[in-house]
């Protein structure tokens, strides 16, 4: 005989899913079963098996994925900026997945915009291969560099083999801005690794030095007011210790400004210290590399640390036919590259 089972409606249950032991009523032996009891327990057993197997699994997390030039593309047919998307694993890169960007106005209608897509593989190497003559150029840049120098500094290496020039105006005014001494790399520094903390080190053993030494000043200055009756008026005593004690005030001004940076940087959060420490190790890699390889880039650093990097340097790319026909930087100058002629 099997048992029935019914909601207690006192309870003022109107869904079967929210029941609880007290609000079920078991009325048992009511009516014949239609499988036995050994077969029903055996298929209870399987279902609690099979539940318990997922609670037991182990939750993964798939890690969102970093489009690092997203928002970046614009389309050099119809001037639509491009979409992204997650692109197919590869084989040959163990996995790794490249974005893959569009044009809007082509994702949308399919005919209105014949543009190409492109991706990381082919952005990437170009965009920080570029950035990276850029900062090499700049160091070793002369007054009498000339345009046709830049240009050959700025297209070196394979990545650009395909490209016959770079259109004047923009060489020119990157030639300017070299020749003002006000373009370098803009980037972080981890702690214990900046050029400047030799310097701000003697600085403070130095200020630790001229603070004692205008305190014995004072000190001096005191004694020979009070016991030497003839070397100075009150008025003399006055001003010279005036003196003294705005350059003290200076000098333990400037102690603690030194002093509240270097409390800044010991309080420093993890991540801070790994994203300084991410962009040195990101701007020594364009520095010193003959050639950026993206993709082992990328994937042995965080990708939103690349992404921040090439936010702060560009503001645009032009896409044309899968290939970047323009840059533009954060100052407003923009390089325009014109490819060699291929054989139809």
């Amino acid at each position: 005989m099997e048992h029935l089972r019914y909601r207690n409606e006192s309870k003022g249950l109107s869904e079967w899913s929210f029941r609880t032991d007290d609000e079920i009523i078991l009325i048992p032996g009511h009516h014949e079963a239609i499988v036995s009891k050994e077969q029903f327990d055996a298929c209870q057993a399987k279902l609690s098996a099979g539940n318990l197997k997922k609670r037991d699994k182990p939750k993964t997390y798939k890690r969102k994925n970093c489009h690092v030039f997203a928002g970046l593309l614009t389309c050099g047919v119809c001037g639509a900026p491009y979409n992204a998307t997650i692109g197919k694993a590869k084989a040959l890169r163990d996995g790794f997945r490249p974005s893959v960007y569009l044009c809007s106005t082509r994702r949308k209608s399919g005919t209105a915009c014949t543009n190409k897509f492109v991706s990381d593989e082919t952005v990437g190497p170009f965009v920080l291969n570029y950035i990276a003559n850029l900062l090499r150029a700049k160091d070793s840049f002369g007054k009498s560099t000339s345009i046709q120098t830049l240009q050959k500094k700025l297209l070196r290496g394979p990545i650009f083999a395909d490209v016959d020039h770079i259109e004047r105006p923009g060489l020119e005014e990157m030639r300017s801005l070299f020749q003002s001494e006000k373009f370098g790399p803009d980037y972080y520094e981890p702690v214990g690794i900046s050029s400047e903390a030799a310097p701000e080190t003697t600085e403070r053993d130095i200020l630790d030095r001229e603070k004692r030494r205008i305190e014995r000043a004072i000190d001096r200055l005191k004694a020979a007011y009070l016991y030497d009756e003839k070397s100075m008026s009150e008025s003399e005593y006055i001003i010279q210790r005036q003196e003294l004690i705005q350059q003290l005030d200076a000098t333990d001004e400037r102690i603690q400004q030194l002093d509240d940076r270097a409390t800044r940087e010991l309080n420093m959060s993890d991540a801070e210290f790994i994203a300084k420490a991410s962009y040195y190790a990101l701007t020594q890699e364009l520095l010193y590399s003959r050639q950026v390889d993206y993709i082992a880039l990328i994937r042995g650093t965080d990708p939103e640390i690349t992404k921040d990097f090439v936010n702060t340097v560009c503001s645009n790319f032009c896409i044309l036919d899968g290939k970047i026909t323009a840059i533009r930087f954060k100052n407003g100058i923009e390089h325009r590259f014109v490819y060699k002629k291929t054989d139809p």
